[in-house]
């Protein structure tokens, strides 16, 4: 897929704008409705141009009606957008405590995916786990050879540098599952976006 930019709360403001246009729709269709009620009742209008004008009217008024209902499901697919944009905001923000960080107050911003960018975090941090890994190893032997010798007690050093190493490696492996997670949300928003929005008429 290609890279993914969504300004959320361009998005929301987007929503608000769609609401009020849905009101002001009502709105006309309601007033077209009641001026051609009061035009061409009670013998206001008769003859040839006044049916051709009636059925122009409601015809006016069908139209209005549909596009009523399309703008409709537009801002309902929009609303389900931005539900899913939310969800992969909150995703984003907690990358920090898989490292030790914190999320910096959970402000909306401008949601961004790029699957060349995941691709190499990911292989970031598979390299990382494998230097980890050759680490613990390293230092297995290290105890294990310690241990054999008569006399000698595990160093202290080494114990802490090894679970260390093990925290480390936690968090690496809990990171890597975030963004595997975050890339999947994602796609799936992406998918579901062309779906809804194609579907719009």
């Amino acid at each position: 897929m290609d890279r993914l930019v969504l300004n959320i709360p361009k998005l929301e403001e987007t929503i608000a704008q769609t609401n009020k246009m849905l009101t002001e729709i009502k709105a006309a269709g309601k007033t077209v409705s009641e001026a051609n009620k009061k035009l061409t009742a009670n013998g206001t209008w008769q003859g040839g141009g006044a049916d051709a004008y009636k059925d122009k009217a409601e015809q006016l008024s069908k139209d209005l009606m549909k596009h009523e209902i399309a703008v409709s499901r537009m801002k309902d697919a929009m609303k389900a957008a931005l539900s899913q944009a939310e969800n992969l905001n909150r995703q984003a923000l907690g990358f920090a405590g898989f490292t030790g960080g914190a999320a910096s107050g959970g402000a909306k911003n401008i949601l961004t995916y790029d699957p060349i960018a995941k691709t190499s975090a990911i292989n970031a941090c598979d390299r990382a786990i494998s230097q980890i890994d050759l680490q613990l190893s390293q230092v297995k032997k290290a105890q294990d050879a310690l241990a054999g010798v008569s006399g000698f007690a595990v160093s202290p050093e080494l114990s802490t540098y090894h679970r260390t190493l093990n925290d480390r490696k936690n968090k690496l492996n809990k990171l890597r599952q975030a963004i595997t997670n975050y890339a999947a949300s994602a796609e799936s928003f992406v998918s579901t976006a062309i779906r809804v929005f194609g579907g719009v008429e």
